[in-house]
């Protein structure tokens, strides 16, 4: 061997980046917490319009709403919605489909929408006291949103998991 000639030294190479891990586990964890908070709202809906429901849907009493019915259903329906496509993302992340990648942004533009429908629009249509208190969620879905959506259209790792 030559001591002079130059020897090709290779730098280990780095194992490619697979399974939900690092910085991608978050987006995991929040699919859970968007789970979690629909179906707090879902419940939470119910539970406060059980009580007037049949005044507000009577056509003979004075606090009739007209219309109150057919778009609390579709709000509901609109939720259910939300908890399948939050379930469908999640198994579709877990066997590395390459939709899971756009389920997670669909997922989290689609809660940030139901959040600001169910506090904010529909009480503010049909004369609700809206609570303001739930501005801080719709500031922490919206931001939510901003951080991880950049992040799942550029991160290799993303690339690099979502692959079937």
């Amino acid at each position: 061997m030559d001591v002079n000639q130059p020897t090709a030294t290779t730098a280990p190479q780095k194992a490619p980046l697979q399974g939900i891990g690092g910085w991608l586990i978050f987006p995991v964890i929040g699919l859970f917490y968007m789970l979690y908070q629909t179906l707090m709202m879902v419940l939470f809906d119910i539970n406060q319009i059980k009580t007037v429901w049949h005044l507000v849907t009577n056509v003979n009493s004075d606090f009739y709403i007209s219309g109150f019915s057919t778009a609390f259903y579709s709000l509901q329906a609109g939720h259910g919605i939300l908890v399948l496509l939050l379930i469908w993302t999640f198994v579709a992340a877990l066997k590395w489909q390459k939709k899971a990648k756009v389920l997670f942004i669909i997922s989290m533009l689609l809660y940030s929408l139901m959040i600001i429908a169910s506090r904010f629009v529909f009480p503010n249509f049909f004369g609700i006291e809206v609570k303001y208190g739930y501005m801080m969620t719709v500031v922490n879905s919206v931001f939510y949103c901003f951080i991880w959506i950049p992040y799942l259209l550029v991160s290799d790792r993303v690339k690099q998991t979502f692959i079937r």
